[in-house]
């Protein structure tokens, strides 16, 4: 059973015609395979191999449920959410920019190997920022300070657990040592 990643995308088509493709392949679940084929030489549409998905894609499976958030056809732009399996599938993104010239902004988050970051990927350029969760209020604080904005309103939801997390663990230690010191 993978870890989950979280994926919030924002993809800017370059013409009507590769927007439509990206909407009609999402819809018929088949975005990976239609836009970042595994072996383009296989008869077989359906074709997969674990390898090859984790070395093209960066994740080992393609996608099975995306959320469609927004769409906005005039200006060619799709928002989507999904979860994919252990990493965000950047070598997707990748070939998106470079093939078909879509503009992707990402932003994803791991929570059981405690990573999370953003991407961007365009034919001009790319970039991808991954960081590790912090362990302490202070490494948190520290961290949000080099953090975007939208990156840290992104993870909002992680850094209230940790915080509730972290006074938890602070009462109980509390807790102990009280308990301790009237022994």
């Amino acid at each position: 059973m993978p870890n989950w990643c979280y994926n919030f995308v924002t993809a800017i088509c370059p013409s009507k015609e590769i927007y439509d493709k990206l909407l009609q392949s999402i819809i018929q679940g088949k975005w990976f395979e239609t836009f970042a084929p595994l072996d383009s030489e296989a008869s077989d549409e359906d074709s997969y191999d674990y390898n090859k998905a984790i070395e093209i894609w960066k994740t080992k499976w393609p996608v099975n449920e995306v959320d469609i958030l927004n769409q906005y056809d005039e200006d060619r732009v799709l928002e989507l959410s999904f979860e994919s399996a252990w990493s965000p599938p950047t070598g997707v993104y990748n070939i998106m920019a470079k093939k078909f010239g879509i503009d992707v902004s990402a932003f994803y988050n791991e929570s059981g190997c405690e990573f999370f970051g953003k991407c961007f990927y365009s034919k001009e350029e790319e970039y991808d920022e991954t960081y590790e969760y912090p362990n302490n209020k202070e490494d948190l604080i520290e961290l949000r300070k080099t953090l975007g904005h939208e990156l840290d309103d992104f993870m909002s939801s992680d850094w209230e657990r940790l915080e509730e997390q972290w006074e938890t663990e602070e009462t109980e230690e509390t807790e102990e040592t009280e308990e301790t010191k009237n022994e």
